[in-house]
């Protein structure tokens, strides 16, 4: 396979188009021009570990959460890839205005995550991969889908459910100041659509998550794991967030790449659980805050 460290040094800069403000998977902190390897295979980790459809799926038992179309409407193949091509050489208000048809046509908000934004994606590191699209065009394009999924979140067709004061909180992040952050931000949504209390800081070090927790009461912490990591960062990562919290009976919750890899890491490092299945999340921490409400 070609190595994609020369791919990045033979890339032609590319002008950074308007509509690509968020940056957060595409410029890793503390990145330089001295490591463009690495730079690379977190770029392609971001894409093809961390933002797989089974991040939000949402048709498993007990959730709440319905992909039932509207007057037959769904997304293709096709659809799909006129997506990837307008994302990758056009700009990112015409992916949004596709997006907005998908809409209007009935395609509903769970379809668009599902069938729309996470495979294209995963498409784009595929293309990468293949040597179809450079280093250039796969950063560009998965720039512009952050800026899609923020579009699509904040639309007026988009359903914000408004937490009761009672509503359970939650603190969402990635581990140890890891840069791949987009499925964190799809995450936090299916949160809040629950009604749930979200602080989401993706990318955020574990020191600024200490201070977080110490200055609010949260109920459960969920962090994401796309990259390896030493067993001993993240169990005192978790350490230092336990002893931070305002709440001592916080519960740390793992998922992401990794814990889909090794679902036992999660325990390794002193979690209380691990969830591979983002869409059904807030129902099972809702359970474990519960059963730990009741002490069994």
């Amino acid at each position: 396979m070609t190595d994609k460290s020369e791919l990045y040094r033979a890339s032609e800069p590319a002008d950074t188009p308007e509509d690509c403000i968020v940056l957060e998977d595409s410029v890793p902190p503390n990145s330089s021009a001295n490591a463009p390897h690495q730079f690379a295979t977190d770029l392609l980790e971001t894409i093809e570990a961390e933002i797989l459809p089974r991040l939000v799926l949402v048709h498993s038992n007990g959730s709440s959460l319905t992909r039932k179309p509207v007057n037959g409407a769904r997304i293709e193949s096709e659809n799909l890839d006129e997506f990837v091509d307008v994302m990758i050489d056009q700009s990112g208000t015409s992916g949004r205005e596709m997006v907005d048809d998908f809409i209007r046509k009935g395609v509903t908000q769970e379809s668009v995550y599902l069938d729309l934004l996470a495979p294209a994606a995963r498409r784009m590191g595929e293309m990468w991969e293949n040597d179809i699209r450079n280093f250039t065009d796969v950063t560009i394009g998965l720039c512009r889908l952050h800026e899609v999924l923020r579009h699509n979140t904040l639309s007026p067709n988009y359903q914000h459910v408004l937490p009761a004061p009672e509503s359970p909180s939650i603190l969402l992040s990635t581990a140890c100041g890891d840069q791949h952050v987009f499925g964190v931000i799809m995450v936090a949504e299916f949160f809040r659509k629950e009604g749930w209390h979200v602080t989401s800081e993706p990318g955020a070090s574990t020191l600024e998550l200490s201070r977080i927790v110490a200055q609010h009461n949260f109920d459960a912490i969920g962090l994401s794991i796309a990259c390896s990591m030493q067993p001993e960062t993240v169990s005192e990562a978790i350490e230092l967030l336990r002893t931070s919290s305002r709440n001592p009976a916080v519960k740390i919750i793992l998922g992401g790449a990794l814990i889909e890899r090794d679902p036992s890491f999660a325990m390794r490092v002193g979690a209380d659980t691990s969830l591979a299945d983002a869409a059904n999340a807030p129902a099972k921490v809702t359970s474990i805050l519960a059963t730990a409400r009741v002490g069994c």
